[in-house]
C-alpha cells in the first residue's frame, strides 16, 4: 500500500535528500582501535536545520539547540555508494558512527534517533506535545494549497483546511488534499481572497467541485489568459505600426 499519512512518509528515507542536504556522511562517533565508541565527531547540521525550516515548521518553531540535537539523531543514518549500477547511491544505516547517548529536543530528554525526530514533530509521540503538531500541520497544508492553488493564503483557510481534514491529528494526505480540492468550507473562503484563483468559478455554484471540473476550469482560465496575451500583443503591435506611420507622414 502506498504511504498515506506524512509519518509513512518520512520512514521512506531517500539517499538523494541525505546526499543533498549534506547528511550522506554526517557521523557523531567513531570506534577507536579497541573497538570502543569515541563521541568527538562534528555532525553536519544541514539536514536537520532544513528539515525544521523548509519542510515542516518554519522559521521561529525551534532552537539552534533542536537542531543540534536533531543533527546528532540523524548521525549515522548515511547515503553509500552503491554495489552495483541500478542506482548511484543507497541509504545505509551505520551504528558505530550514530550518537545514541541521551539529547534533548523541544524540551524532551531521550536518546534520540533520526527518524524519531522526525514523528515527534509530526505527532508529538514521544513528549506529549501537541503545539508542534499543530505548528507542521498548518505549515505543510499551507505548502499544499500553495501548490495546488495560489499563493498566501490567508490564515484563516489554512486553519479551515487542517480543522476539516482533521490533518493535525491523523497526517492524512488524501484527507488534506481532498479538503483543499473539494472542501465547502475551501471554496467560501477561497472566493473572498484579493486573489481569485483558476478553481473559484467552480467553487461559485457547486459546495463538492470534482477535480475534473476543477482541472476544466482551469483550462478555461489558461485559455482565457493565453488569448487576452495575445489580443494584447496584437494590440501593441497595430498601435507601434500606427506609430511608425504617423513619423513617416510627419517627416515626408
Amino acid at each position: 500500500r502506498p504511504a498515506a499519512t506524512m509519518v509513512e512518509v518520512s520512514r521512506l528515507i531517500d539517499p538523494a535528500m541525505l546526499v543533498y542536504l549534506s547528511n550522506a556522511e554526517s557521523r557523531g562517533a567513531r570506534l577507536d582501535w579497541r573497538g570502543t565508541k569515541i563521541y568527538d565527531e562534528d555532525p553536519n547540521q544541514n539536514f536537520a536545520r532544513e528539515l525544521m525550516e523548509l519542510f515542516t515548521l518554519g522559521v521561529g518553531n525551534y532552537t539552534e539547540d533542536d537542531i543540534e540535537a536533531a543533527a546528532a539523531a540523524w548521525t549515522g543514518h548515511n547515503a553509500d555508494w552503491n554495489r552495483d549500477d541500478t542506482q548511484s547511491r543507497i541509504y545505509q544505516f551505520y551504528p558505530d558512527r550514530h550518537d545514541d547517548r541521551q539529547k534533548t529536543f523541544f524540551g524532551h530528554r531521550r536518546a534520540w534517533d533520526g527518524p524519531e525526530i522526525i514523528e515527534e514533530i509530526l505527532t508529538g509521540r514521544y513528549s506529549g506535545r501537541s503545539d508542534k503538531k499543530q505548528i507542521a500541520a498548518k505549515f505543510i497544508a499551507r505548502k499544499l494549497w500553495e501548490f495546488l492553488a495560489h499563493p498566501g493564503p490567508a490564515p484563516a483557510l489554512v486553519d479551515a483546511i487542517v480543522s476539516a481534514s482533521n490533518f493535525a491529528n491523523t497526517m492524512d494526505i488524501k484527507a488534506l488534499a481532498r479538503a483543499i480540492l473539494h472542501g465547502e468550507v475551501s471554496c467560501a473562503l477561497r472566493s473572498s481572497t484579493s486573489l481569485r484563483s483558476p478553481t473559484t468559478p467552480v467553487c461559485s455554484p457547486t459546495r463538492r467541485p470534482s477535480p475534473r471540473a476543477i482541472l476544466s476550469a482551469t483550462a478555461r482560465s489558461t485559455r482565457s489568459a493565453c488569448r487576452g496575451a495575445a489580443k494584447r500583443r496584437a494590440s501593441s503591435s497595430s498601435n507601434r505600426r500606427t506609430s511608425r506611420v504617423g513619423a513617416r507622414t510627419d517627416t515626408g
